[in-house]
């Protein structure tokens, strides 16, 4: 369990710098060693890293950066592995839920592959005009819908692309290094 824990913290720093490819590539890769659901919490973590948000944004000084796991299934012990992780000055706290309602609050959705559509809908439709980071799967049309970041696979590494406009929109700014890594959609 030690091992995990360190190797998700190499991944976690080094994740944006060097793009680490999916459990198919090479044997002899660092990802060869971690489950998919945990390179992408190891991404998620980055983005909220990199990711700044109003101070209003906040209840408090010392108010966690509450992330919300949306939908599917098996992600759970990656996604707890990243609770309490430093976001800035602030601690990551991490929930699971299949409900809309329950998104009120979060500060970073992430929406699990395999969410139906009707749900992705409703649920971008809650959190569309909140400052909140929403993170996509692996889904077509996330960006055009209104989300924010949207991870993909691309010759077995997980890349990623940003909707700069709707960002600003929402009023969160991402640090140039975040941005350096990503395709851009959008933007003024």
């Amino acid at each position: 369990m030690k091992y995990i824990l360190r190797t998700c913290r190499v991944v976690s720093c080094t994740v944006l710098i060097f793009p680490v490819p999916l459990i198919s590539g090479p044997k002899n890769t660092l990802a060869a060693t971690l489950d998919e659901p945990t390179v992408k919490a190891a991404f998620v973590l980055n983005f909220a890293r990199y990711t700044q948000w109003p101070e209003d944004r906040f209840e408090t000084a010392s108010a966690p950066c509450e992330l919300t796991v949306f939908g599917g299934e098996g992600v759970e012990e990656a996604f707890q592995r990243i609770e309490g992780k430093p976001i800035g000055t602030r601690r990551l706290k991490v929930r699971f839920t299949h409900d809309t309602a329950a998104l009120d609050g979060s500060h970073i959705i992430f929406f699990c592959n395999g969410t139906p559509p009707g749900e992705l809908a409703r649920a971008l439709e809650v959190v569309k005009e909140d400052t909140t980071l929403t993170i996509g799967d692996e889904m077509p049309r996330f960006l055009g819908n209104g989300g924010l970041i949207n991870m993909f696979k691309k010759n077995d590494r997980l890349r990623f692309e940003i909707n700069v406009e709707r960002a600003l929109q929402v009023r969160l700014k991402f640090r140039s290094r975040l941005l350096r890594h990503a395709i851009i959609v959008g933007g003024p």
